[in-house]
C-alpha cells in the first residue's frame, strides 16, 4: 500500500522535528517508500493532504496534535461534506501538547506505541462533524467544535504559547478565561425545535470525549453512533463557575443543574447580539454564528485504534 506521512516540525513544543529524526528509521521500516512531508504553516497539512491523494497514497499518517490532525481531515473532505477518497485511511501518530482526539480513539498518547499499533493494521470507520457558516465558509473536525470560555481559552493559548506543556497550559488558560469571559447569548436548535435559548458558559458539539487538554467534557460521546453529542453549560455567576470548573475533568459536571445534553445528527446555532469566540479542535474559528453542524456518519477509515 502506497503511504504518506504529514508531520508538524513545531509539535510538542518544538519538539516535532527531533522526534521525527528518532522515529524515522522505524518508519521507513514499517512502511516502505514512506513519503515523508513537513509541515510549513497552519492549513498547510491540508494542502499536502490533496496533493498527496492525487499521487495514490491510500494510507496518510498524522504526526503531530489535534491541529495537526485537523489539517488533515480537511484535504480530504470538500465543501459539500464528502470524503474525497473513501478508500483512503489514516493514521494518528500523537506528539502535540492536546492530544484529545487520540484518547477517544483508543490510540496510545506515545509515540512509539501508537507506530507499533499503526503497524499492526486493524482499520475501523468512524463518524467526523462538519460545520459551515452563513457565507459558505467550512471546515471538518475530528473532535469537537465549542464557543465560550472554551473559544477565548484557545484564543489566550494561542497568544501565549503552551509553554507549561499540554494539561497546565490548557488548565492555565481555562482558569484565565473564566476569569474574563463575558456571557454572550444563543439560540440552538435542531430541525424546528428549539433546544436552548440563553447565556452560555460553553456550549460543545462533540463527536470525541475529551478536549482542553484532557477534560471530559462530553462522556457520552461514541465516534461510531452516527451523532453529535450537544453539550451545554449556562452562564452562572463566576466563582460557581470556578469553583464547578475542576468537575469537567471526570465528566462529572454533566449532573450540574446548569448543563444540559443532547444528542442528533443535526444542529443550528444563531447568536442573540454579541457572537462567542469559537473553536474547532483546538484551534481558533475566526467565524461568527450563526452555523450548522452535522455529523458525517462513518465517513473515514482509521487505523490503528483499540475501539
Amino acid at each position: 500500500m502506497k503511504a504518506a506521512l504529514i508531520y508538524n516540525p513545531t509539535s510538542a513544543g518544538g519538539k516535532g522535528e527531533m522526534l521525527m529524526k528518532a522515529l524515522r528509521p522505524r518508519l521507513v521500516e514499517y512502511f516502505p517508500g514512506l513519503d515523508i512531508r513537513a509541515t510549513k504553516t497552519a492549513g498547510h497539512g491540508s494542502e499536502l493532504t490533496r496533493e498527496l491523494l492525487l499521487q495514490g497514497n491510500k494510507l496518510l499518517l498524522s504526526m503531530g496534535g489535534d491541529g495537526s490532525n485537523h489539517d488533515v481531515l480537511n484535504g480530504l473532505v470538500n465543501g459539500g461534506g464528502k470524503v474525497l477518497h473513501s478508500d483512503v485511511s489514516l493514521g494518528f501518530i500523537p506528539t502535540g501538547t492536546g492530544n484529545d482526539f487520540i484518547r477517544t480513539l483508543g490510540v496510545p498518547n506515545d509515540a512509539l506505541r501508537a507506530l507499533e499499533m499503526l503497524r499492526e493494521g486493524k482499520e475501523l470507520s468512524i463518524d467526523v462533524g462538519f460545520v459551515r457558516n452563513s457565507s459558505g465558509q467550512y471546515r471538518s473536525f475530528l473532535n469537537s467544535i465549542s464557543m465560550g470560555v472554551s473559544g477565548l481559552a484557545n484564543l489566550k493559548l494561542k497568544a501565549g504559547g503552551k509553554k507549561w506543556g499540554g494539561k497546565l497550559s490548557y488548565l492555565k488558560g481555562g482558569l484565565q478565561a473564566l476569569l474574563e469571559y463575558k456571557s454572550v447569548s444563543i439560540r440552538i436548535r435542531q430541525e424546528e425545535a428549539e433546544l436552548f435559548s440563553g447565556p452560555i458558559l460553553n456550549v460543545v458539539l462533540a463527536n470525541g470525549r475529551y478536549f482542553g487538554g484532557g477534560m471530559l467534557v462530553s462522556p457520552l460521546s461514541s465516534l461510531e453512533d452516527g451523532i453529535l453529542d450537544l453539550v451545554v453549560i449556562g452562564a452562572k455567576s463566576r466563582l460557581k463557575s470556578i469553583l464547578s470548573f475542576g468537575r469537567i475533568y471526570n465528566g462529572s459536571h454533566v449532573s450540574l443543574p446548569f448543563v444540559s445534553l443532547h444528542k442528533g445528527q443535526s444542529f443550528q446555532l444563531e447568536a442573540e447580539g454579541e457572537s462567542p469566540v469559537m473553536e474547532v479542535d483546538g484551534e481558533v474559528l475566526d467565524w461568527k454564528l450563526p452555523i450548522e453542524v452535522k455529523v458525517l456518519a462513518k465517513a473515514i477509515r482509521v487505523r490503528g485504534s483499540r475501539l
